[in-house]
């Protein structure tokens, strides 16, 4: 035995030879990290480049349209000595529609919910409507009133919270044959692309359940969520469109606005365009039409949808052969006629570029925001100014959202650096609790006598803009001598210039961040979509 284990020692492997089975462990673990790393990469960038689903990045033919067809609608809140005053019109405007509406309702609205927080709760006396309500009754009446209505909601998996409950008012609807339809925002681009290429890799398998234990971020007591909902929250993506569109005896009207039907934004000050009997309607409707499209597979609703755009388009005598040429023909007849044009998505930033791009010393510019960050708007501006054109900006102080207190990015550092060797003007809308929502821009074109505007749901951001976010808008472009161009300009100047002793303002120095460590974060966070802006 002796001999034998010595002959074994004798046998032992040459130091040089190699233990294929060992190095065959290390190898295979190397490669797994490589595959890994390749399925994440490979993640990020087609979930940033990948075609974007019809409906998505729509610009719509330029439609000539008189000044009669279209209402400048705003809502505000603003203090009268110690007495709160809301001069608001938008849902007034919103349930007269359904009221008044025949065949079809369509409505694409973001938030559509009655949770407060608990700092929301404390100002919750303030809210004098519950707008979440108003608008599902006034919709269950239309349909009690007229069964042969369609009535199709569409809006955003945050007023359940992915899943996670069913809010009281959805039920109310579907029992009343109210179809709701929850947008599948996972099949947009991704806007966090840090976070959201671990989530499509790693954690999106395992859905969002029911039944959650923690606390609902936004405030309703009701309910609870997951952790699984929460971490889908953290993609930071949204169908954030807000317009109705609808059938009545009159022929169409169609509302974009930047408000939502959300109880506790009741305060908040926003504004809206109605538009009657215009064909841009139909392009509406057929964007519509494809947000349904790759988020039901319901094929009687999808069908339902159709038959509205074949009427609407036989209704404008359009068709969807339509030669696109059709935009330079009309471009040139209407040059110094009112138009309108539907935008969505990321057309919306290059239609606002192109316009800044144009004005010329002397043009003014007037724009109100809820959150400015995009970049390539803030160079814009800064140009135009250097170019000599007036530039007036009323901006949020984002000091509140959702009840929570926020630390002032975007706006306050965005608003420090476009003072810096430009001749821009900024001030502050005097928020107390509530929000200034307002999302417009506005350009007084001198030489031309033309007033362009763009409103909608879109926050000047990177999300926003940038085919990440659903987003609508409308672009019309008017007279300056006209009564519309006047009521807008007015609409500005009332709040700028603080008219009757009223304080709608406060002057740039109250608000003003000059931290470099803020704007590092503000840039980092438009950047990579980290933010929540």
């Amino acid at each position: 035995m002796k001999k034998n284990t010595g002959l074994l020692k004798q046998e032992k492997m040459p130091k040089n030879k190699v233990n294929y089975k060992t190095d065959h462990k290390i190898n295979y673990k190397k490669y797994a990290l490589y595959a890994i790393l390749l399925l994440l990469i490979s993640t990020l960038i087609f979930h940033q480049i990948k075609p974007l689903p019809e409906g998505v990045n729509i610009k719509s033919n330029i439609y000539s349209i008189d000044e009669n067809q279209l209402t400048y609608l705003q809502d505000i809140t603003y203090f009268q000595g110690d007495e709160r005053i809301t001069e608001h019109k938008i849902f007034d405007e919103v349930i007269s529609m359904i009221q008044e509406a025949q065949d079809f309702i369509i409505i694409d609205m973001f938030l559509f919910n009655e949770d407060f927080t608990t700092q929301e709760l404390k100002n919750s006396i303030l809210v004098k409507r519950n707008i979440t309500s108003e608008l599902t009754q006034a919709l269950i009446t239309k349909k009690q009133e007229n069964s042969n209505i369609t009535i199709i909601f569409i809006t955003d998996g945050i007023n359940n919270f992915y899943g996670s409950f069913t809010p009281k008012h959805y039920p109310e609807l579907k029992e009343n044959n109210i179809t709701i339809i929850e947008t599948d925002v996972h099949k947009l681009r991704d806007s966090n692309y840090i976070y959201s290429t671990f989530y499509r890799v790693f954690l999106q398998w395992f859905g969002v359940g029911e039944n959650g234990i923690i606390p609902h971020p936004l405030g309703n007591d009701q309910h609870n969520v997951t952790l699984r909902s929460g971490l889908k929250l953290l993609n930071f993506k949204a169908n954030h469109r807000k317009l109705i569109i609808t059938h009545n005896i009159e022929g169409y009207s169609a509302l974009i606005t930047s408000a939502n039907p959300h109880t506790p934004s009741n305060l908040h000050s926003n504004v809206a365009l109605r538009v009657d009997n215009s064909a841009v309607i139909s392009d509406m409707v057929k964007s519509e039409l494809g947000v349904a499209s790759f988020s039901t597979k319901d094929e009687n609703i999808l069908t339902q949808l159709e038959q509205i755009l074949n009427t609407t388009q036989r209704y404008f005598n359009r068709y969807e052969d339509i030669d696109n040429r059709i935009n330079d023909i009309i471009n040139t007849s209407f040059e110094h006629n009112s138009t309108i044009q539907f935008l969505s998505e990321k057309q919306i930033k290059n239609s606002i570029l192109k316009d800044i791009q144009q004005t010329q010393k002397g043009d003014i510019i007037e724009l109100s925001m809820f959150y400015f960050s995009s970049r390539s708007i803030i160079n814009e501006l800064k140009l135009a100014s250097k170019r000599g054109v007036i530039i007036n900006i009323i901006l949020d102080p984002n000091v509140d959202a959702f009840g929570h207190e926020k630390n002032g990015i975007p706006n306050r550092v965005v608003a420090h650096e476009l003072l810096k060797n430009t001749n821009i003007s900024i001030r502050w809308y005097n928020t107390n609790s509530e929000q200034f929502h307002s999302k417009q821009l506005t350009i007084y074109k001198i030489e031309s006598n033309t007033t362009i505007i763009h409103l909608g749901s879109t926050n000047y951001t990177r999300r926003n803009l940038d085919n990440f976010n659903l987003e609508a808008n409308i672009k019309i472009q008017i007279d300056s001598n006209s009564q519309l161009s006047n009521s807008i300009s007015e609409s500005f100047s009332r709040i700028w210039n603080n008219y009757n002793d009223i304080e709608y303002t406060l002057d740039v120095e109250e608000y003003l961040d000059d931290s470099k460590l803020k704007y590092i974060w503000y840039r980092i966070q438009e950047f990579t979509g980290l933010g929540t802006f």
